[in-house]
């Protein structure tokens, strides 16, 4: 008869067995870990204890695995305490990095009829001067009093009437393109004001170029229209922006998109500039801003002025004894003549240096006498001596 034992008390070797491959694979734990942690030396101990109580409960037939604790390195993670300096050393090293400190001052006795315990409030109170910045520059003076203006002819009426084109005309002897074209921003708000639709501009004495009306183009540029302008100068080389001579024709505003065409003087001499616009039915009206240079010229090759300029000029294209004067009547009576034979209205403004009163058919007075055109001036003041225009 076989009989079975309890499950329980099979194998109790085994079961001590495994004991000690824990308390084995423990002790190798302990080993492996970090020789600068300081829970190493506690860990070790109390491996030490769980082996020997484990091996007394044990067969103790079965020898105890014993491995001797080593000395535990310094922690490097642990900062060094500084180096210790000499008091002398110290000293130098303050007085070098901290300012000098004045000593403090001697205690003050208030005054008699002063109360410790009050705080004494200052009896005025200063309050610094703000400096003004300097004033801006290139500013022109204004006139602090109505300056007397006697003009001559119609008085301009502001507002401007209803269907009225308005158009101003002046010799502005040299527009300056110095300090930002202020001359012409001062020319640009006048003319505004004045409400102007055209405007013919005679001895500018400018060498036109691409930057130059490009750049006045953009200050009588308005919120809702683009300017149209023509210019004209010499077609001598200047070296420098002043130029004797030229005009400028321009129009603004609403009829600015009226415009069809845009010319100058073709022989080069820079006398004149003009813009062609179109009305109903293809009607066309040109306006035309002209210079003629003045008289009693002398030739001299090293000149720049008006004369000279347009003298060499119509040398070199082949006149053997040019009169500039001469032939500035010459060329825009044709001219004109040609445009009334397009049945083109023409209105020209011209600083002619000519007196239009005189009779004969010399000067100014050859262009009212080969063409259909009128002395505004004459035809509305007949009766009426002229004032100088140029003093």
């Amino acid at each position: 008869m076989t009989t079975t034992q309890p499950p329980t008390n099979a194998c109790p070797q085994k079961i001590q067995r495994a004991g000690r491959h824990q308390l084995m694979r423990i002790r190798t734990i302990t080993e492996l870990s970090l020789l600068w942690d300081d829970s190493s030396a506690s860990t070790n101990a109390t491996a030490s204890t769980d082996a020997g109580s484990s091996s007394n409960q044990s067969n103790n037939s079965t020898p105890s695995i014993h491995i001797p604790q080593q000395p535990m390195p310094l922690n490097p993670y642990h900062t060094a305490p500084p180096p210790s300096l000499p008091a002398r050393l110290i000293t130098n090293l303050l007085s070098w990095i901290l300012p000098n400190q004045a000593p403090p001052p001697p205690p003050q006795n208030n005054p008699p009829h002063s109360d410790n315990n009050t705080t004494d409030l200052p009896t005025e109170i200063r309050i610094p001067q703000i400096e003004q910045p300097p004033e801006p520059l290139n500013l022109q003076t204004l006139l602090t009093s109505p300056t007397d203006n006697v003009h001559w002819g119609d008085m301009m009426i502001t507002p401007k009437p209803f269907n009225t084109f308005r158009v101003l005309a002046r010799n502005v002897n040299t527009m300056s393109t110095a300090n930002d074209y202020l001359s012409w921003k001062a020319a640009a708000h006048a003319i505004e004001t004045s409400e102007a639709d055209a405007f013919a501009f005679q001895e500018t004495n400018l060498a036109w170029n691409k930057i130059h009306r490009k750049r006045i183009h953009r200050i009588f540029q308005s919120p809702h229209h683009n300017p149209v302008i023509s210019t004209s100068s010499s077609a001598e080389i200047s070296t420098s922006s002043h130029q004797r001579g030229g005009t400028l024709q321009a129009i603004i505003g609403d009829w600015s998109s009226r415009s069809v065409q845009i010319g100058q003087d073709a022989s080069g001499l820079g006398r004149w500039s003009f813009i062609e616009l179109q009305g109903k039915e293809d009607y066309r009206y040109i306006i035309l801003s002209g210079y003629r240079v003045c008289e009693n010229q002398t030739v001299d090759p090293g000149s720049n002025n008006t004369f000279n300029q347009q003298y060499r000029l119509l040398h070199y294209q082949g006149q053997r004894n040019p009169d500039p004067r001469a032939q500035f009547i010459e060329d825009i009576i044709t001219l004109i003549q040609e445009w009334r034979s397009q049945h083109k209205a023409v209105l020209i403004n011209i600083d002619a240096n000519d007196n239009a009163q005189l009779p004969g058919n010399r000067g100014i007075a050859r262009l009212f006498a080969e063409t259909d055109l009128r002395d505004l001036h004459s035809l509305r003041y007949p009766d009426t001596i002229r004032p100088p225009t140029y003093n």
